[in-house]
């Protein structure tokens, strides 16, 4: 109300207009909001400010009248919050619709039409197509309607705001449809509406207010979307109360380019009758006893629900009542029969509680369980996988830590689909691996590189990653499994874009599974496995077609220094009956490089010269020859190792740990042998026994006829107590215990 009687004691409105000083000042100072722009739906342009008072807030908009000399404008107030905003029939008449800004600008572009004529103006909302229409038009009258008085007040405001620039200052009434008292009779030459038929229980009342307000030879000019048909059904209707009806969505070309397409479009509908005729008041009638008819029953079928839910109510209260007055002497029963315990402390509640479950993976090609570590932090999940290979079975424990920042997002954390299916086709493909030294790049957890070593005999794996919290997670994990692998397994952390942590020519076989996503890092990723591969190696990759990354990097590698690409999809009819219809469909992509070649050249010459060619040709293909045997034997070597030390920890874990006096010191009961890796033996298996009496260490027995692990324990009245242990014999020899 403050801002209303400033701004109606400064004319113009200098609120609205940026060459204005002081009420622009105390708009900033009051922490207003002001901009200019086209209007909501652009066929006009405005300036605007929100101007706060207290609780109340309101938009003050003031819209520019097109082809005019730029003096002429229109200003309506919104109300934003406060006193306005509870509106009787939805917030949709605080808005300014399509419909209503194509009613203003036909009323601009007609406004020939409208001159020396009684004009009706019905759900006017805001007004502003009226405030506009008597901008343009020398009009008779106009009388602007509404039936929320709430709108009534602002629509009052909106005039007394425009009114020193209107041609005709328009009168504000309010109107309700279903009152016909309302209406003085036909008094309106023309009837204008916008958006007012999106209510279809009230299209026989509006019909009825339409007709009964026009004058004979006077039509209404109504536009409105057709808002899921509810335009077409109301036009169905009025057929039967006006002789004419048509409508049209070519009425202006501007108004047809701006809504081209959209499914708010305004459509121009136009209703008259030639004249007035008993005819046609005889259907106003009957379709007044229609709506008054179907608002009746209505209202009996709303007063029977009622009636129904108060007896439903009353019954279940009953039920609850009973229930309860049984519940009362039941315990009073009880109390009767048992004496009263004493009071005990309450017991303090549990540290942890274990969630755990069992079943199929994520994606259906492995059995686990899994449960939160009871011991450790209660966010890390660990999971068991059950892995089925001709090897054997293994069960694979991977611990997934808590949720934390990642490098490169939180997908590092979870097993894909790319993941489970590489592993998968590890198991199922170990003679591809087998002797071959194998690098997984963007291990994450390192659930492939882990189902590598366990399943294949593999000489060596690596797993890397360039995020440091991965690398951590794959070594816990790699610990946690050392008992399962059979390979040599280490984790290492490579930067794909860092040259000084590529490995160079040190791998047969590079896989990884999910990394092909990121645009950006496929050179880097292909220099990569490039450099670590042997010449003739071979990369296995797995990821799904994702926003068609993948056959980005299909074509970067055909350009590549590949010497053979294979993409397949159907590589397994298992995968293929799992992600039927999926996008998440893992596609397999492998890359070999070229094997080493001569490089062709010229015959040497004869002579010394010649013969020093042929020479030093023939030592440097010696010194490569010598070099990869080199490297192989090192890598058996370090696998024996490992078998070695591992086979001993799990002969210690199992046997007993009396001690007794040797020569050497205190030495567990029994027989504890030490290994020597060694392939000078000759297939015999020696056995040690540990004397009681003498504590020393004697001969060798004659050899056993096993030739697989296990561990027994012999107990005889001569020999003392006896430990056999049953090895590999063409790979170890049993030594003393000085020795180991």
């Amino acid at each position: 109300l403050v801002f209303l009687v400033i701004a109606r004691s400064i004319r113009p409105l200098k609120l609205l207009f940026p060459t204005c000083g002081p009420l622009v000042a105390v708009a900033v100072v009051d922490g207003a909001m002001e901009g200019e722009g086209p209007s909501d739906w652009g066929l006009f342009q405005r300036t605007w400010v929100i101007v706060r008072h207290g609780s109340n807030a309101s938009k003050v908009s003031r819209y520019a009248i097109p082809g005019s000399s730029g003096e002429t404008s229109v200003v309506v107030r919104k109300p934003i919050e406060g006193d306005g905003t509870a509106l009787q029939y939805g917030d949709f008449a605080r808005k300014t619709s399509p419909s209503e800004e194509a009613l203003a600008w036909y009323c601009i572009t007609h406004a020939g039409v409208f001159s020396h004529k009684t004009v009706l103006e019905v759900g006017a909302g805001l007004g502003f197509a009226g405030l506009v229409l008597c901008s343009v038009a020398d009009l008779t009258s106009l009388d602007i309607t509404d039936g929320d008085p709430a709108i009534v007040d602002v629509l009052g405001q909106n005039v007394e705001m425009n009114k020193d620039k209107l041609r005709k200052v328009p009168t504000v009434k309010k109107l309700l449809w279903e009152k016909s008292s309302d209406t003085a009779g036909a008094q309106y030459d023309i009837i204008v509406a916008a958006d007012v038929v999106y209510c279809e229980d009230s299209h026989e009342v509006l019909l009825s207010t339409l007709r009964r307000s026009l004058l004979p030879g006077g039509y209404v000019l109504m536009f409105a979307s057709r808002r899921n048909g509810s335009l077409d059904r109301f036009l169905v209707k009025a057929r039967s109360v006006f002789q004419h009806v048509k409508q049209s969505t070519t009425y202006d070309e501007r108004v047809s380019q701006l809504f081209r397409g959209q499914k708010c479009f305004p459509v121009m509908a136009r209703l008259w009758s030639d004249d007035a005729s008993e005819h046609l008041s005889a259907q106003l009638t009957q379709v007044k006893a229609e709506w008054e008819k179907q608002k009746e029953a209505t209202l009996l079928a709303e007063q029977q629900a009622e009636e129904d839910r108060q007896e439903r109510e009353l019954l279940l209260k009953r039920r609850r009542d009973d229930l309860a007055q049984r519940a009362r002497l039941r315990a009073e029963l009880i109390e009767a029969r048992e004496p009263t315990p004493e009071p005990q402390p309450e017991a303090a509640p549990p540290r942890l509680v274990v969630t755990h479950g069992e079943g199929p993976s994520d994606w259906g090609f492995f059995h686990r369980r899994w449960h939160m570590d009871p011991n450790g932090d209660a966010n890390t999940k660990v999971i068991i996988y059950q892995v089925n290979s001709k090897l054997g079975d293994a069960s694979l424990e991977i611990r997934r830590p808590d949720p934390v920042p990642l490098m490169h997002g939180d997908g590092a954390r979870k097993l894909s689909p790319a993941g489970e299916v590489l592993g998968w086709y590890i198991s199922k493909h170990r003679k591809m691996f087998a002797r071959k030294r194998v690098l997984e790049l963007g291990c994450g957890l390192g659930f492939c590189g882990i189902v590598a070593a366990t399943t294949t005999e593999a000489a060596s794996v690596c797993l890397s990653d360039g995020d440091p919290v991965m690398v951590a997670a794959a070594k816990c994990n790699v610990k946690v499994n050392q008992n399962e692998t059979r390979s040599l397994v280490d984790v290492a952390q490579i930067h794909w874009e860092n040259c000084d942590q590529r490995p160079t020519g040190q791998f047969d076989v590079v896989i990884g599974a999910d990394v092909m996503y990121w645009d950006a890092s496929h050179e880097a990723l292909l220099l990569t496995a490039f450099q670590a591969l042997v010449p003739g190696g071979q990369a296995l990759l797995f990821g799904p077609k994702r926003c068609g990354s993948l056959d980005r990097f299909v074509l970067a590698a055909q350009t590549g220094k590949w010497g053979k690409v294979e993409v397949s999809a159907s590589y397994s009819p298992t995968v293929n009956s799992l992600f039927k219809g999926m996008q998440c469909l893992p596609i397999m992509v492998r890359l070999w490089k070229p094997a080493k070649q001569r490089m062709a050249r010229s015959a040497p010459p004869g002579g010394a010269k010649g013969r020093a060619l042929r020479e030093q040709r023939a030592q440097s293909l010696r010194e490569d020859e010598e070099k990869v045997k080199l490297d192989q034997q090192q890598a058996h070597k370090q696998r024996r190792d490992q078998l070695a030390t591992r086979h001993m920890s799990r002969m210690m874990r199992h046997r007993s740990h009396d001690v007794i006096p040797s020569r050497e010191g205190n030495v567990p009961q029994g027989l504890l042998p030490a290994l020597s890796p060694s392939r000078s033996c000759s297939g015999d298996l020696e056995i040690v026994r540990a004397d009681r009496r003498e504590g020393r260490t004697l001969c060798p027995l004659p050899p056993g006829p096993s030739r697989t692990r296990r561990t027994r324990r012999m107990d005889s009245p001569f020999l003392g107590e006896l430990g056999v242990v049953g090895y590999a014999a063409d790979r170890y020899d049993l030594g003393s215990l000085s020795q180991r």
